[in-house]
């Protein structure tokens, strides 16, 4: 574990930057459960939080309260969203083979893992872009909404990790429906 030093902590209204050693201290601060609350740049840009970010003080004693963060550098990810159609033409060799016809735009995703939930809409080049998160498991889910008729998504859910530092890029894809076909004859 190294130390994070010249990080901007912030407990309540008060806030102070860590030492060499990554401590800080803090004088006053109110008998609570408090969110700690992280701001890196420099050498330490890009990282984040990992667990629990809270301190204890509302045990009077006269020792000071303390507490350790464990950071992490996150990790970025982006989805893009493809409506495709069968393949038409000599050049397909399987009659099964499908081409993008378009980005699909405004297509509602949710990206939650245990403890976060983070929601985008495709923009007008069918990209989502949630930023930087934190690593571990993440699960990006397509909320109801409005659909081409008669296409569906190959996957509604897709379960993935993201690593440390890690650009992660998922792929939604929204294929043509299958349908069975009835024929009925018209004969007496």
């Amino acid at each position: 574990n190294l130390p994070l030093a010249g990080a901007l902590v912030r407990i309540g209204d008060q806030a102070a930057v860590t030492d060499r050693e990554g401590r800080v201290f803090f004088n006053g601060l109110a008998a609570a459960r408090q969110r700690v609350s992280l701001d890196a740049t420099g050498a330490a840009a890009g990282v984040m939080l990992v667990g629990d970010a809270f301190v204890d003080t509302r045990d009077n004693r006269s020792r000071p309260a303390t507490f350790a963060l464990a950071v992490a550098r996150g990790g970025v990810v982006r989805a893009v969203v493809r409506r495709l159609a069968p393949a038409l033409g000599t050049l397909a060799a399987n009659k099964d083979s499908m081409v993008t016809v378009q980005m699909e735009p405004n297509v509602l995703a949710a990206l939650t893992s245990g403890r976060d939930t983070i929601y985008q809409s495709s923009d007008d080049r069918g990209r989502l872009d949630f930023g930087s998160v934190a690593p571990g498991t993440w699960t990006l889910v397509v909320l109801p909404g409005d659909r081409p008729d008669h296409y569906v998504f190959e996957k509604e859910r897709i379960e993935f990790t993201v690593e440390p530092g890690q650009r992660r890029d998922v792929e939604l894809r929204l294929v043509p429906q299958r349908r069975t076909v009835t024929f009925v004859d018209s004969k007496p």
